[in-house]
Formats: structure tokens, C-alpha cells, sequence
């Protein structure tokens, strides 16, 4: 049996004491720990087993959150990603507003700044909403591996995710990632957070 194996008992032990030069040693003998399978004087420490747990659960969630490089990676590929959407479905309204502006030209001003609002809106919702969805994933996201979870590390709900994308659309929204560690306002809002996707 090894050391590693016998702390995971005297870690959580009421009889363990503490060694400058061994380390951890149970306070029966002042000596390491020399069991074989189990201790026969281990008697658990519940305090300390749940600091020990909620240590561990807390290190693992923030190994698994992706870190501000690949949050940044997948901002520029998504914005890429939206650039030509929008520029698409833009041409596309543009040319039907102009259509229908010609028959009732006295009526029916177009204002092109407020067409390509729209159109960056209706297009940042349906990519966001339904990619991160239906995948949990943007184009971005897919590329860099990461994925949508809520906070029990869980697919988010359909109203988190309809949340999140319109939480996009919050003036200066991006910088919130500069003044916060939890991410951006867009996940703390939705109660959602962008970890690594471990099935690859």
C-alpha cells in the first residue's frame, strides 16, 4: 500500500498530528502511517473530510472553466462567423426593403442604420440560441473546445441560453470579462459558464 493510498485515511483522521520533517503521522505513534487496507484506529474527522471535499470540488470546477485566452479565441471566431451572417441577411432585408420601397415611397422611408441594427440582432440571437442550444457550442466553441454549462455543470435550460444571447447585446459587454473573474455578464446573468469539453 502506498503513502498516497494511507493519507486519503490520515487527512481526514480526529488522531492525526503534523510532522516538520515527515509530514502528516498519526499522533498515536508520531510515526508514518503503516497499515495495510485499513487503519484499525481510523476514526473520521467529518470537518475536515467536508474542507477536504469542498476543496477538491472547487479546484476541479476551476480546472474545467476555459481561461480568458480561449474566451477571447472563440469571441473573435464567433464575431468572424457573425460578420458574414450578418452581412448576408443584411444584403438580403436591404434588397427586400428596397423592393417595397419603391411601391410606397411616400409611406415607407427605409432607415438603413435601423435595417442593419435589426439585422445584426436577428442574426446574433438565432446563432447564439440555437447553436449553444441545440450543441452547447458555437463555431467558435467547437474549434477550441469548450461547451455552454449551467452552473451544476449541466445543458443549460432553453430560457438560460435565450437569456444568455440577449445579454450579449449589453452595451460594453465584452469589457466585463476585463473586471470580473466569473466571466462575462453574459454568463453571470444566465447563470451559465464555458468550461473545457472533456469527450475529446
Amino acid at each position: 500500500m502506498e503513502r498516497s493510498d494511507r493519507l486519503q485515511f490520515c487527512k481526514v483522521c480526529k488522531k492525526q498530528s503534523f510532522d516538520s520533517r515527515q509530514g502528516i503521522v498519526c499522533g498515536l505513534t508520531d510515526m508514518r502511517a503503516s497499515f495495510e487496507g485499513f487503519c484499525a484506529d481510523f476514526e473520521q474527522d467529518d470537518k475536515l473530510a467536508r474542507q477536504i471535499h469542498s476543496r477538491q470540488t472547487e479546484l476541479k470546477s476551476k480546472i474545467g472553466i476555459a481561461g480568458k485566452g480561449r474566451r477571447l479565441v472563440n469571441f473573435i471566431i464567433d464575431y468572424f462567423v457573425l460578420t458574414l451572417l450578418g452581412f448576408f441577411v443584411g444584403f438580403f432585408l436591404g434588397y427586400v426593403v428596397a423592393v417595397l420601397s419603391a411601391g410606397f415611397n411616400y409611406y415607407f422611408q427605409p432607415n438603413m442604420l435601423t435595417i442593419e441594427l435589426i439585422s445584426l440582432f436577428a442574426t446574433g440571437m438565432v446563432y447564439y440560441t440555437t447553436m449553444e442550444g441545440i450543441t452547447g457550442k458555437t463555431i467558435g466553441k467547437l474549434i477550441t473546445r469548450t461547451k455552454v454549462v449551467d452552473s451544476r455543470e449541466e445543458n443549460p435550460s432553453f430560457k438560460n441560453i435565450v437569456l444568455r444571447s440577449l445579454c450579449r447585446f449589453i452595451p460594453f459587454e465584452p469589457v466585463s470579462f476585463l473586471v470580473s473573474s466569473e466571466g462575462g455578464w453574459h454568463d453571470m446573468l444566465s447563470n451559465t459558464k464555458v468550461v473545457r469539453d472533456t469527450k475529446y
